[in-house]
């Protein structure tokens, strides 16, 4: 890496313990763990290909 984005890497895990707090307010650990599984699944069926019949 180099040194720019050394200077960057604090700066950016700052951002996203800003956004991780303000997304898990209100939500306990297991149902935010649950919703995280859950978007993953969404994403991956977003972007898998789509299989076509033959």
């Amino acid at each position: 890496m180099t040194d720019a984005g050394h200077e960057v890497v604090p700066k950016v895990r700052e951002v996203l313990a800003r956004v991780k707090s303000k997304t898990r307010r209100g939500i306990d650990d297991n149902d935010y763990d649950h919703l995280l599984g859950m978007l993953g699944i969404v994403l991956r069926n977003l972007t898998e290909k789509e299989e076509t019949e033959e």
